[in-house]
């Protein structure tokens, strides 16, 4: 970009000087048309006159203009930037005032006193509200299911450590014989809780890993409750016991502030999450489409797995663009974003979303926001046909994303395939459509029409699937030949002690032997997994609307506010269930 942002660059020496920097004054072009906001038919006129060997004047001319406008693109994007940055988070507008109320009305535990009396031991008052509140999630039944944890942790480190300390002033007179005494109770006892929490189970999960918050608390309420009566303050007692009761005040808050202060149940966390995973699987989806139909076409490039994990993300995005620079033909490069990593920074963020989906499922017995819903037996039943169908969502979700982690691995593994161009389109229309299918909050009737266009796409599909069958049930007979010998060598070179020959078939990372299969046979399994994605999404798209006819139901105002923006003619589900039947 350097000669482009000079405007008093002088190109009169030499035409071969022009020549050389024609392509780049190209490459600034497209680089500009993805920014500006000037029309088309000047910056085409730009180009035209950038792309001329003749007239220095001109060239002076197109530089002096690319380096005006590049200045007003970089302007433009620099106060955009700005404004997004100060864009209103409601999460974390809800996060920060919850946590500054509850941690502000704690500290008056601290705070007021007098010269004759304050409260004892106050801190520990804000160190349980700020421990069991932190939840940005904020969902009331994952604070209460903290608290829960912290009360039974508490309680049984306190139990073991005024037990310990009353009995050493029992049976040990002397301060030496105590301090022995407490010395092996401290060894044994914390020997005992962390051992046991590690060995044994609750269910299918070690009590370390599933109550990991409550054997913390244990431990370290047996030593602040056990190691006062080695000293010489008296009453001993006294430390262990108000830190009891501190933190029974510091959970009360805590579940107070979570039920009072911007309260959100766990059911419309759980619907906000399944969404985010529904929007993540059409935007995957349609990522790995364009990325593949651009490699095919030999648009862009892409970073083999193995390279892609251990390069950090800055590193990723600085190889990306010089190699897109670095093109002989600038042109023809898409200038899309990358496609490749989007990819596989949406599979990553979709498994990490899964995961913590996943965990909210055992909470929802502590959410407060469901007493309401227990009233008649009819809303207990449909509480459960929620959590059911907000269940086959998620499964459903991380199958297709299973299946983009497949495509995205065949697509980087550099195998040979045949697509032509009528191929490559409606790899990019499939992956268009997805993602407009699976765009929330749904507009009824631009989500049915993507639904409706991914059955053409998918009769497109088959026909090309039915060619390839063909094809490969008449496998040339000098190709199988190869693949043959070439699986042979790889098989000995596998099982061969000498390195040389072991490495001498290495593959660099691709994800199978090489001459394991042919373009026709690669070709045919990319399709059908095409064909298994495009089925997955719309039975995604089924039963997200089949959640939403569940949260109709529900008498939650959090999730109501998060439904479609569908017409009073369309209810969720009539016209995919009518579409499905056809």
């Amino acid at each position: 970009m350097g000669p482009c942002s000079n405007p008093n660059l002088s190109l009169t020496n030499t035409m071969i000087q022009a020549q050389e920097l024609s392509p780049l004054i190209n490459h600034c072009n497209k680089e500009f048309c993805a920014y500006s906001n000037e029309s088309l038919s000047t910056l085409e006129s730009a180009d035209s006159r950038a792309g001329r060997t003749e007239g220095a004047d001109d060239y002076d001319y197109d530089i002096e203009t690319f380096a005006k406008l590049e200045t007003r693109r970089k302007s433009s994007t620099k106060s955009w930037n700005i404004i997004s940055r100060f864009k209103l988070d409601r999460g974390a507008l809800q996060f920060a005032v919850r946590m500054a109320v509850l941690l502000t009305i704690s500290s008056l535990f601290v705070l007021i006193r007098s010269e004759k009396w304050k409260y004892p031991d106050g801190m520990w008052v804000l160190v349980s509200v700020l421990f069991v509140s932190w939840f940005p999630s904020l969902d009331a039944a994952s604070v209460i299911e903290k608290i829960t944890q912290r009360l039974i942790g508490t309680f049984v480190g306190a139990f073991l450590g005024l037990s310990c300390g009353f009995f050493s002033i029992w049976a040990f007179p002397t301060q030496t014989y105590q301090a022995f005494f407490l010395t092996a109770c401290m060894f044994i006892f914390n020997f005992g809780i962390i051992f046991l929490s590690g060995h044994c189970k609750v269910g299918q999960e070690k009590v370390i890993k599933q109550y990991a918050y409550a054997t913390v608390l244990c431990v370290l309420t047996f030593c602040i409750c056990m190691l006062p009566f080695g000293l010489d303050k008296d009453p001993k007692w006294e430390l262990g016991v108000w830190r009891v009761c501190n933190v029974i005040v510091g959970c009360l808050l805590g579940a107070l502030g979570s039920i009072f202060v911007w309260p959100k149940s766990t059911m419309a966390v759980l619907h906000e999450k399944t969404a985010r995973q529904v929007k993540l699987a059409g935007e995957a989806s349609e990522a790995v489409l364009h990325m593949a139909a651009d490699y095919f076409a030999g648009k862009v490039d892409v970073n083999r797995l193995a390279d892609e994990l251990m390069a950090s993300p800055l590193e990723t995005r600085m190889r990306w663009k010089i190699n897109r620079i670095n093109s002989g033909k600038l042109s023809e490069v898409s200038m899309r974003s990358n496609h490749a990593d989007v990819a596989l920074k949406k599979y990553e963020d979709a498994i990490a979303d899964w995961k913590a989906s996943k965990m909210l499922f055992p909470l929802i017995k502590y959410d407060p926001f469901r007493l309401r819903l227990g009233k008649r037996p009819e809303e207990n039943e449909c509480f459960s046909s929620f959590n059911k169908e907000i269940a086959r969502t998620l499964a459903r979700s991380l199958r297709i994303q299973t299946t983009i982690v497949v495509l995205d691995g065949m697509v980087r593994n550099d195998t040979e395939y045949d697509f032509g161009e009528s191929d490559l389109v409606v790899f990019s229309e499939t992956g268009t459509f997805i993602r407009q299918m699976l765009t929330l909050p749904f507009q009824i009737h631009l989500n049915n029409s993507a639904a409706l266009s991914l059955f053409r796409c998918l009769d497109d599909i088959r026909r090309r699937i039915t060619q390839l069958s063909d094809a490969v049930s008449k496998p040339d007979e000098s190709a199988a030949h190869a693949r043959y010998a070439g699986l042979e060598r790889f098989k000995r070179s596998l099982v061969s002690e000498d390195d040389e020959f072991l490495h001498a078939d290495d593959d660099v990372g691709r994800g199978i032997p090489e001459f394991a299969s042919g373009s026709n046979e690669n070709s045919l399994f990319f399709l059908q997994l095409v064909e298994h994605l495009v089925h997955r999404s719309l039975r995604l798209y089924q039963a997200w609307k089949h959640v939403e006819m569940q949260s109709l139901q529900l008498d939650d105002p959090a999730i109501r506010a998060l439904l479609v923006n569908s017409s009073s003619e369309t209810r969720p589900g009539d016209s995919l269930r009518s579409l499905v039947v056809a």
